[in-house]
């Protein structure tokens, strides 16, 4: 018989963006303490690694509650253009608020379903947003799509690690720990309970670069961050 989290997985884009939209106030608190802080210095290192000219359409697809987008702001100002862009309304206005609605434009969307025409992002990041995304080739596809030529994606996200005697107290820390700590600040169970498992069903960052690769990017790196459950993914249009 397969869990409530097992069923949430499977379900569709709006199941999903609900269950967003319910931890929405409480989100970032709780990911300061489910991390002890560390989402802010990998975001940090993110953005450091980003190449960014003045004038540049930047989209932050999984823009959630605004972090990326507050920094970009910070370390670009107005010189650039800076697109938001999530599937939880409640998220977004969350990053409205927090990085100011005259910085950046805000799209209430699906990242597969974008009406955007070809070519016309000079670079695109995804931060923690692409495991909770079923259908994974077809992003990887749109996001190709949407580049420019010569445009870099860049990839944020949590490392579906392989069991080993070296990392077993972090996949503990991922599996037992995060969810009991996010129940405890938000009250919502499933919504934590979701987490190890959605980073279980995210390929491996192997897999990930060769969809990267089969859909047309090239020059493909990554970056392990510490304590090397997250990476920072790099491919070029």
């Amino acid at each position: 018989m397969e869990t409530s989290v097992e069923q949430l997985i499977k379900q569709d884009k709006e199941d999903i963006s609900n269950m967003f939209n319910r931890v929405a106030q409480k989100y970032d608190l709780a990911n300061d303490v489910m991390s002890l802080g560390l989402h802010r210095y990998w975001k940090r290192r993110l953005v450091n690694s980003v190449f960014i000219e003045d004038g540049y359409d930047v989209y932050d697809f999984c823009s959630g509650t605004g972090d990326i987008a507050f920094l970009l702001s910070k370390k670009f100002g107005v010189s650039i253009n800076l697109n938001c862009v999530d599937f939880s309304n409640h998220m977004l206005d969350l990053g409205k608020y927090k990085v100011g609605s005259g910085t950046a434009n805000y799209i209430y969307s699906d990242v597969t379903t974008l009406l955007l025409r070809d070519q016309s992002a000079d670079v695109l990041i995804v931060s923690f947003g692409l495991r909770n995304i079923n259908d994974l080739d077809g992003t990887i596809a749109e996001i190709y799509r949407i580049l420019k030529d010569g445009a870099k994606v860049y990839i944020l996200e949590f490392i579906n690690i392989k069991p080993s005697l070296f990392n077993w107290p972090l996949r503990f820390y991922i599996n037992k720990i995060t969810p009991f700590l996010g129940r405890l600040v938000t009250g919502l169970r499933e919504s934590y309970k979701y987490l190890p498992y959605s980073i279980k069903k995210y390929p491996n960052i192997e897999e990930v670069s060769d969809k990267l690769i089969n859909a047309g990017f090239k020059n493909v790196d990554y970056l392990r961050l510490f304590p090397g459950n997250v990476s920072i993914q790099i491919a070029t249009k």
